[in-house]
Parts: structure tokens; C-alpha cells; sequence
């Protein structure tokens, strides 16, 4: 499980109950990294909040809404080529995120 901090809670689908809802300044778990070819996002699945079937289309919560510290970025990647079988390159999923530089 990786660690990170909800940075964003705007736009909360009308299907996603408030209950299951993440909270702006909030740490949660990341326990699955997915990517959804239709919206062209990462999705993560997260150990204290499990969507539904009631939630449906959606699975997960969008990447971008979670920060995650540079000292878990080593166990994010290896969560990552679990997560898609493959070796991922971190300029690829940081196509997603807005980086304070």
C-alpha cells in the first residue's frame, strides 16, 4: 500500500455517494494503480474507501486528486508495473498529474 494525501475533492460524480467520497487533506492507501483507456486516465483503488456497484461507471479514483510523497515514489513504480504487468516509464503516468516545479 502506498501512501498519499487527497489534494482535490471537486466534481464528485452524482453516483458516488458522500460516504465514499475522498476529503481534500485526507491520507488514504493506494492498493491497486489502473489505467482506463476510455478516459485516458490512472485510476486507483484505495484501502479505506471500496466503490461499488451503485457507483458504476465508476471504479476508482482519479490519480490526479492524490499527491504522493517523493520518499513512496520508489514503491508507487513498483505498485505501477504490478498493476499493468509491465515496466512503466514515470514521464508516461506524470502525463496525468500537475507538478509544481
Amino acid at each position: 500500500m502506498i501512501p498519499c494525501i487527497c489534494i482535490d475533492d471537486t466534481n464528485k460524480p452524482n453516483n458516488i455517494p458522500n460516504s465514499l467520497w475522498v476529503r481534500k487533506g485526507n491520507e488514504y492507501h493506494i492498493t491497486w494503480i489502473k489505467h482506463h483507456k476510455a478516459q485516458g486516465i490512472q485510476g486507483v483503488e484505495l484501502k479505506e474507501l471500496k466503490l461499488n456497484e451503485d457507483c458504476l461507471p465508476f471504479n476508482s479514483y482519479a490519480l490526479k486528486r492524490f499527491a504522493i510523497r517523493k520518499d513512496d515514489m520508489d514503491m508507487f513504480m513498483e505498485l505501477l508495473a504490478v498493476c499493468s504487468g509491465e515496466k512503466i516509464n514515470l514521464d508516461k503516468i506524470l502525463t496525468d498529474v500537475e507538478i509544481d516545479k
